[in-house]
């Protein structure tokens, strides 16, 4: 193989497989912060059942003290 063959090879299949490594670690970062942010969401919609479920009981508590008759369910 002459220096013309290698470069043409290295033109021709040297550049798809560099961007194809390219998109690949791309899309491992991408998917990494997207678990990150996930991850973020999830505390925080937990903690909000959490406080939620915390108000539900105490509104059924004040009900209950107020004479009224529980929940409407």
């Amino acid at each position: 193989m002459d220096y013309t063959q290698i470069s043409t090879l290295i033109t021709s299949v040297g550049f798809p497989i560099v961007a194809c490594i390219i998109m690949w670690k791309t899309l491992q970062d991408s998917t990494a912060a997207h678990k990150e942010e996930m991850d973020a969401i999830r505390d925080s919609l937990n903690k909000n059942t959490v406080v939620l479920a915390e108000l539900k009981t105490l509104i059924e508590d004040l009900r209950n003290e107020a004479g009224g008759h529980g929940s409407d369910e």
